[in-house]
């Protein structure tokens, strides 16, 4: 009976769980968010409380204020510093004649089909052609414009959505132990004990690859804006911002920044030289190997404890089963089950296996 009573009690939970995200999607997302936020921002507001005025501590309030106010000056330093400039760089792109760039590209498409010519023989189509479909197929200037368009759009109309991810946030940097109540509540109490270890855990790893994943993206956009600008090509900033931003997808995000990145020198000056080119192609190489040997070693061998096999492994599976989205919270999602698995099924040996780096 007892059984019986488990499986009706975890087919309720799901189906719970299930209509929450499906009516209440936008408020989990709020607070989904917040919760990331405060993870991030808790070292800053931890570090503040420390600190005394005139002989008293920083109350806990006016830390996780300040720590608040931290977030709101970053997001205002690069809406006036560095937003203006990418959306400048946007619009310049979406002017771009697409057609008269492949068409101004054709002499040195013609030296490609030769080339190809003798090393695989005759083709049905020729470079440009190719390049021209793919061009006037998948990089439209009025899609361009559009997507962009749309984020300005939307961050004009989310000031409620800033509201309320600001005002959760400020509550969970104040009282660190408010997810927790929360969560505790519906845990039994002779289980509250595990719970706290895997509690306790989890936000430490999470804070940890929280930061460094912010982190992360903020060096690897730096990087190649420099990078772009020392070469001296056009949009460096908007190429710096795009590879910054796709980093945060484990694997494929570098490449298809890359792939970004060379489009829009190309299409943005096509008398571009081989050298720049290979110029680009350089910074690239440079700023991963960097990623590669710094940046990602902080991030999943030092913050989630994870073998790069399997977070490899992961990161795949994910990406069959839910596309982007899943790759972006596999890791995340993949650490608290692993904690969850150390503290509660130990003595499976798969578990010893997956878990003895935690």
């Amino acid at each position: 009976m007892k059984q019986y009573l488990k499986i009706i009690l975890a087919l309720l939970a799901v189906a719970v769980l299930y209509i929450s995200v499906k009516y209440l999607g936008t408020i989990i997302a709020y607070i989904c968010v917040s919760a990331v936020l405060s993870l991030i921002g808790s070292p800053l507001a931890r570090f503040i409380n420390t600190k005394k005025i005139f002989g008293h501590r920083i109350p806990r309030s006016l830390a996780a204020l300040l720590t608040l106010c931290c977030f709101y000056l970053v997001v205002m330093g690069f809406i006036g510093l560095i937003l203006p400039v990418i959306l400048e760089q946007v619009r310049n792109l979406g002017s771009v004649d697409f057609d008269s760039v492949a068409f101004t590209l054709q002499d040195r498409l013609d030296q490609v089909d030769v080339w190809i010519t003798k090393l695989f023989g005759p083709t049905q189509s020729s470079a440009g052609e190719y390049l021209q479909e793919a061009v006037t197929t998948s990089i439209n200037p009025s899609r361009i414009t559009d997507i962009f368009g749309g984020v300005v759009g939307f961050v004009g109309s989310a000031f409620a959505g800033i509201f309320a991810v600001s005002f959760i946030t400020f509550f969970l940097l104040r009282e660190e132990g408010l997810m927790k109540s929360v969560i505790f509540a519906f845990i039994p109490e002779k289980e509250e004990q595990r719970f706290e270890n895997v509690y306790a855990t989890s936000k430490e790893l999470l804070t940890r690859y929280f930061i460094g994943v912010l982190l992360q993206t903020i060096c690897i956009g730096t990087l190649v804006t420099f990078g772009m600008l020392i070469i001296g090509v056009n949009n460096a900033v908007l190429i710096g911002f795009t590879s910054g931003i796709l980093n945060i997808i484990p694997y494929i995000g570098p490449a298809i920044a890359i792939i970004l990145g060379v489009l829009i020198v190309v299409l943005t000056n096509p008398y571009v030289s081989v050298s720049i080119l290979f110029s680009v192609l350089s910074v690239y190489v440079i700023v991963q190997i960097l990623d590669n040997i710094f940046f990602q070693p902080l991030i999943f061998a030092n913050s989630v404890n994870a073998h790069p096999l399997e977070i490899f492994l992961l990161i795949i599976i994910s990406a069959t089963l839910g596309g982007v989205s899943m790759m972006i919270i596999a890791i995340p999602a993949y650490t608290v089950l692993r904690v969850v698995a150390k503290e509660f099924m130990s003595e499976s040996k798969v578990v010893k296996t997956l878990t003895k780096r935690l």
